[in-house]
């Protein structure tokens, strides 16, 4: 409880909570069932949004090392372990940035004993937990637009977009608009102050000229205050 790096799939895993070690279980088997619904294989671009230290990422380069993963995260405080986290692997690149359907800078909301629950809407963070320890931060996020996909150096085609962002899925989905993506997989915080369901990521899909076919969706039991989605995408 007292170190701050583990030894995970070959390499050293940099962490910021003494549950970290223990999440990082769960990855493994979730890049599992990933290959098992869609080959992982034969994608090339994956685009990461709310990224945090990297377990999402990190797992997944590990199995597919030839994959581009774009990887962004918007608390500043904790980006320096997801830059760590990358090094070791190439076509991996990370921005301290949130993502959402405007530009500028916001308050962003996170406990520094749960950085994974990090998010714009301050209630969220208590969401699991009564936190006492939440600090307020100024982030900069940025709208992927045409233009700054050509500022960062991200493609327009993304075979598979991965979200997780506590809440703040609609405004992550809006800024989208003008990437091609073949695969969304996302965090759907169903019990959170602006979360929505299913039903509401498809509406939201479908306002940008797009069809989508829900593929799995991981609810543990009817309480669960999210679930992992996966949709494939289609004009």
């Amino acid at each position: 409880s007292k170190k701050n790096k583990i030894y995970y799939l070959g390499n050293c895993f940099y962490y910021d909570t003494i549950f970290s070690p223990a999440i990082l279980q769960i990855y493994p088997t979730e890049i599992e069932k990933l290959s098992q619904a869609i080959n992982l294989g034969k994608l090339k671009n994956v685009l990461d949004i709310g990224a945090n230290i990297g377990q999402f990422g990190y797992t997944l380069k590990s199995f597919y090392p030839n994959l581009n993963v774009y990887s962004f995260e918007a608390n500043k405080e904790i980006f320096s372990l997801l830059k760590k986290n990358s090094s070791y692997f190439n076509r991996w690149k990370v921005y301290g940035k949130a993502v959402g359907n405007k530009n500028g800078n916001f308050h962003f909301f996170y406990s520094p004993s749960a950085s994974v629950e990090g998010t714009f809407i301050q209630e969220n963070t208590s969401q699991n937990y009564t936190r006492k320890d939440v600090k307020k931060i100024n982030v900069e996020m940025v709208k992927l637009n045409k233009e700054n996909l050509i500022k960062f150096k991200i493609p327009k085609n993304i075979d598979l977009v991965k979200v997780d962002v506590e809440g703040y899925e609609k405004e992550v989905l809006e800024s989208l608009k003008d990437i091609n993506f073949k695969y969304l997989y996302i965090e759907i915080s169903t019990e959170k102050r602006k979360g929505g369901d299913i039903k509401t990521i498809q509406e939201l899909i479908k306002k940008f000229g797009k069809e989508s076919k829900l593929i799995y969706c991981d609810y543990q039991n009817k309480y669960s205050p999210c679930a992992n989605a996966l949709f494939s995408l289609s004009k």
